[in-house]
């Protein structure tokens, strides 16, 4: 790890694994959501999702309770049926599709400041992820320790306890660290320099390699944030429109 300035760094915030044979989902399910929009872009919130926390985190050391909690959530269904199975609040993803509407929406009005930042995380994750999906014993090894963590966490109650959250961090470390792309974390020396935030940090980045590698079991595609946004943006509004609707039921 490089000697971190106060603008930077975890540059060796190492890379995370995914899982097994089945890569994190039955196949069974990634054929019925093949070519699904709305099911594609709400794992694209999924990703943006993250890479928002991880820029809070470094740069503030907070972040929505309840984001990061789904967010973490998401990375111990192993085997779902639906992707409702992997981000089943009534509120799935809401930050995330807030930020598609701030990135490909034309409301000059919401706040764009952090978006270079997410979408530069957001890249680098998906480029990690395709290289994590190349590398079959660090998948098997993920889906090994994320149930052995999952078993901690029914233990605490909890899977956003500092314990677990911390062995997440080490999944990412002994995994993705193998690798040789690295993605560098940006923020407050403080931050960076912190036990603690630096582990949330680094199981926000584990979060969204799970959703990028969802994003692209379902067909997604780096070219599609450029030449479909148009689609996006519409199935993104469509989910906002899915959660006002269960937070009413509710």
């Amino acid at each position: 790890m490089s000697p971190p300035t106060e603008q930077n760094s975890l540059d060796h915030l190492n890379q995370s694994e995914v899982v097994n044979n089945r890569d994190f989902i039955d196949f069974k399910v990634k054929r019925m959501l093949k070519n699904n929009d709305l099911e594609r872009t709400l794992a694209l919130a999924g990703l943006f999702q993250a890479a928002r926390l991880v820029d809070d985190l470094a740069h503030h050391g907070s972040t929505e309770a309840d984001s990061f909690e789904e967010s973490i959530n998401s990375i111990f269904a192993l085997d779902p049926d639906s992707l409702t199975d992997v981000y089943n609040t009534g509120q799935a993803n809401r930050l995330g599709l807030d930020i598609i509407e701030s990135v490909f929406g034309d409301d000059h009005a919401r706040p764009r400041q952090n978006n270079a930042e997410t979408i530069r995380y957001a890249l680098a994750i998906i480029q990690l992820e395709r290289m994590l999906s190349k590398r079959r014993r660090l998948l098997e090894s993920i889906r090994q320790r994320l149930e052995r963590s999952r078993e901690q966490a029914k233990y605490f109650d909890s899977k956003v306890h500092h314990n677990v959250v911390g062995k997440l961090a080490n999944i990412y470390i002994d995994t993705l660290g193998s690798l040789s792309f690295r993605i560098q974390v940006r923020g407050k020396v403080d931050y960076l320099t912190n036990p603690a935030y630096v582990d949330k940090v680094r199981a926000s980045l584990l979060a969204g390699i799970r959703s990028a590698m969802l994003w692209r079991q379902l067909g997604g595609r780096r070219w599609h944030l450029i030449f479909i946004r148009k689609r996006l943006l519409s199935a993104s509004r469509k989910l906002v429109m899915q959660n006002a609707a269960n937070t009413q039921s509710g």
